[in-house]
């Protein structure tokens, strides 16, 4: 057995009973990104352990939002500069945290540096977007088209193709065959139904 189907599983899935606690559509969320990065990690022809790492990288992406508070993590309402302070403190906690699980080298690199943006609203840093993993603009890409399609009762929900368009502005990927080959991969897979959630649910509250 090789080590990424190992421990890092096994870690994966106490990490996202973790994250199930703090919420229900944060975990969600979170299987939603991770499915979808396995989905464009395949159509993109990556290794096995390369995908796996994607996947995990975005089941895991929002770890670090553990250490935040619910007044905050749920606040339908806009956020005031204090608290979005907070919530951008959560890919450096993410980061950090898997840094302490051997087998989560590259997911906690990957995480760091997902919300690294090409307008100069990045955090945790103004780290460059051209000089971040590829993979982290894979999960930045998965992440705003998981949220921009997902159902919720304060915004508005978008058409996959109006969601793909604003992740070409906000996480573009300069290889064009590159880019067709996530964006096609997107459109390609079916939203996170009811169903869906509670089949991956029940899957991972039997391991």
């Amino acid at each position: 057995m090789s080590s990424f189907n190992s421990i890092p599983c096994i870690a994966t899935v106490s990490l996202l009973k973790a994250i199930k606690l703090k919420g229900e559509f944060l975990y969600a969320h979170s299987i939603s990104v991770g499915l979808l990065a396995e989905r464009v990690g395949r159509a993109l022809s990556l290794s096995e352990e390369k995908v796996h790492i994607l996947k995990t990288a975005g089941l895991l992406h929002d770890i670090g939002k553990i250490a935040v508070c619910n007044q905050i993590l749920l606040k339908p309402t806009i956020l005031n500069a204090r608290e979005w302070e907070q919530i951008k403190l959560h890919p450096i906690i993410g980061s950090k945290t898997l840094k302490t699980i051997p087998g989560f080298k590259e997911q906690s690199e990957i995480i760091l540096y997902h919300h690294v943006g090409v307008n100069g609203h990045s955090y945790p840093s103004d780290i460059s977007y051209q000089s971040i993993p590829f993979e982290s603009k894979i999960i930045k890409i998965c992440d705003i088209f998981t949220a921009l399609t997902s159902e919720r009762s304060y915004k508005t929900t978008y058409p996959k193709r109006n969601a793909i368009e604003i992740c070409k502005k906000n996480a573009p990927i300069k290889r064009k065959h590159l880019a067709e080959t996530i964006y096609n991969a997107l459109l390609s897979t079916p939203l996170m139904t009811t169903k869906i959630r509670e089949i991956v649910f029940d899957s991972n509250d039997n391991k």
